[in-house]
């Protein structure tokens, strides 16, 4: 009883700090089906608001900005190169990253805090744009794996179609993650259909070894 009431007050902790902090005041934060997922929305800074912009990194379907208070950042995300598929601009004190998960799926990764980060993708070449992920372990260009927990703490494994769960949605709950802060030491997709993840497992932090089939 009380390890549920210390995990209640600190979600409820951690959901005022994210509504009251600097960063937030240029972030919207909004609960995700009851978990400790949350998402954030980055449009509450435009472009002409960076102070003497230059680029801090650039690719065929990407351009980010950071201002000189080296505090602001913008960027670009371009179908087919040229078409704006999605733009967004934030303050915050670590830098974001882009990076090409494959030839056409592109990741977008910002952090808000110690440990605490967050991923957006999109298919540059048909122009689609996920939603904003909380504790991603892995993704490729079809799926994303990511941990999702509840109140008392308790973890699951899911898996979804990177753009749509409609389309594809599956949970894993029988790993008994231990109750770190990271349980997924490793992951990685070792063909299109099937994971390998290394995780810490019960109260003795085991370390366990599973290949799992997606499909």
């Amino acid at each position: 009883m009380i390890k549920k009431l210390i995990l209640f007050l600190m979600l409820i902790f951690t959901t005022i700090y994210l509504t009251g902090c600097n960063d937030s005041s240029e972030l919207s934060h909004a609960m995700v089906n009851g978990n400790s997922n949350i998402e954030f929305s980055t449009t509450d800074v435009e472009f002409d608001e960076l102070i003497m912009p230059k680029i801090l990194s650039e690719g065929n379907s990407y351009k980010l900005y950071v201002g000189e208070d080296n505090y602001s950042y913008y960027y670009y995300i371009y179908k087919d190169n040229m078409t704006v598929l999605d733009e967004g601009g934030f303050k915050a004190g670590s830098s974001p990253n882009i990076s090409m998960v494959s030839d056409n799926i592109l990741e977008l990764s910002k952090g808000i805090g110690s440990s605490t980060i967050y991923y957006k993708y999109y298919d540059v070449e048909k122009g689609l744009a996920s939603k904003w992920y909380f504790s991603v372990v892995c993704a490729n260009k079809e799926y994303i794996v990511y941990l999702e927990s509840n109140l008392e703490g308790d973890r699951k494994l899911i898996i979804q179609n990177l753009f749509d769960e409609q389309t594809f949605y599956k949970e894993f709950g029988s790993f008994n993650f231990a109750k770190a802060t990271d349980p997924v030491l490793e992951c990685k997709f070792i063909s299109d259909t099937k994971i390998q993840i290394l995780y810490q497992s019960g109260q003795e932090y085991e370390e366990i070894t599973k290949v799992i089939d997606i499909l």
